[in-house]
């Protein structure tokens, strides 16, 4: 009988194999998920790095926007600003009430100044809170409302979103270009009750910012203004909207 060599290993079970090759797996598998962990691990830096580089950009964008007009502010108690809606208002004070911040106004017009308007404070642009115009003169808006077309439109949807999108947008020369619309129609035809009252409000609106600027009555600019329109209105009689070009 041969005698067996002392220096051969005895064969692993097929159970032993099974379990090596389980382990040598399950650590290939751990290494992954820690290579993976490193490389999340690296992902927030380079991610708030973007982030701040972003935020650069828009504090850029911000500090060389023009003074005036509809950009964020810095309001003061007491000074005066311009409300689509109701015109010139004063700035009382600022409020927060349900965790929301808000500009308190008064409205300068004596017959709505028992009201209080509250405009909140991230909204100031959508509603078109702004500074009234320093510029804005009785010679400026006659020069401004000369060089206006006079064609009227006569489809009333079209002209009713036209003086929607003026009057709630609010600028001065918004306001004039509204008021002239209403004395074009008034000449085509003339105006309801309802679009009279528009009408004068929405030249008292600007009669009322040009008075700021020349320190004087609202109301004679206001009735200044509905002459000076009425006149060239007359002059350049209304000229329905296509009609030049067919």
């Amino acid at each position: 009988m041969a005698k067996k060599s002392l220096n051969k290993k005895p064969a692993k079970s097929a159970k032993t194999v099974k379990i090596v090759k389980a382990k040598a797996t399950k650590a290939k598998k751990s290494g992954k998920k820690s290579v993976r962990a490193e490389k999340k691990a690296v992902k927030p830096a380079a991610s708030s790095a973007k982030v701040v580089s972003i935020k650069a950009k828009l504090a850029a964008k911000a500090a060389a926007r023009p003074e005036g007009g509809k950009s964020r502010e810095h309001y003061k108690i007491g000074d005066v600003l311009f409300y689509p809606r109701q015109g010139l208002c004063k700035f009382e004070t600022t409020m927060r009430e349900y965790e929301i911040d808000f500009y308190q106004l008064r409205p300068l017009n004596p017959q709505m100044s028992h009201a209080t308007i509250r405009v909140p404070v991230g909204n100031v642009e959508k509603v078109g809170l702004r500074r009234p115009s320093s510029t804005m003169t009785f010679d400026a808006a006659c020069a401004y409302l000369r060089k206006l077309p006079n064609e009227f439109e006569t489809d009333w949807r079209k002209r009713n979103a036209t003086l929607t999108e003026q009057t709630m947008r609010g600028y001065t020369t918004d306001l004039l270009a509204a008021a002239k619309t209403f004395a074009l129609q008034d000449a085509f035809k003339p105006l309801s009750h309802q679009e009279r009252r528009q009408y004068e409000q929405i030249v008292q609106f600007a009669a009322d910012e040009i008075a700021l600027v020349e320190q004087g009555s609202g109301t004679t600019v206001s009735q200044n203004l509905m002459e000076y329109m009425r006149q060239l209105v007359s002059k350049n009689r209304p000229v329905v909207a296509g009609a030049a070009g067919r």
